[in-house]
């Protein structure tokens, strides 16, 4: 054991499921990061020694950088716990490579501390996103298929009022020619 507690779970943190990382406020500069967490973000650990070094390789558009970032130091701020949720962050690897991650972060004030956690969410946003897909594709054809239907109603009620108004002339034909039947050959 080392007179250092967090130096006793640094193998527990290498073995966790998430990347997990470990920053100081005042300054920005990452004190520990997990493997996971540079599997899931795409960069080696010399391209996220600080936050700032985080932020630019992460975003590299600057707009949603830069957005994104006064989102997330406002929510720091805010103190909320619950604002300490990011879903879905769109982020770049290195190799340019869109992924999507899901970040739970924790400031420690009194201690300088962010602990920030990250979790993979590309496959299920893409798997959400594709459902999104097929249902609007589906709720096309449904609603093209429906405007048809109305047309061919539409198309059948013209027919079969045409059709009883056929009968209803014939009828009205029959009954006129008896009626001169009757006029020309009295019974």
């Amino acid at each position: 054991m080392t007179d250092n507690p967090f130096e006793n779970i640094k193998p527990i943190l290498e073995k966790l499921p998430i990347g997990f990382a470990l920053n100081t406020i005042d300054d920005g500069i990452t004190r520990y990061v997990n493997e996971k967490f540079h599997e899931i973000y795409g960069w080696p650990e010399e391209d996220l020694a600080t936050v700032d070094m985080f932020f630019e390789n992460v975003f590299p558009d600057p707009v949603y950088r830069e957005k994104f970032k006064a989102e997330v130091f406002a929510d720091m701020e805010s103190g909320d716990p619950d604002r300490m949720i990011w879903e879905d962050m769109p982020i770049t690897t290195k190799s340019g490579e869109q992924r999507f991650a899901t970040a739970y972060n924790i400031t420690l004030i009194e201690q300088n501390l962010m602990i920030s956690t990250v979790q993979d969410t590309t496959v299920r946003k893409s798997a959400e996103d594709e459902l999104k897909q097929h249902k609007e594709r589906l709720e096309d054809l449904v609603e093209k298929r429906t405007r048809e239907l109305e047309e061919r109603n539409k198309e059948l009620e013209r027919m079969n009022d045409l059709f009883v108004g056929r009968e209803f002339r014939m009828k009205e034909l029959r009954d006129r020619v008896k009626e001169l039947k009757l006029k020309i050959q009295p019974p």
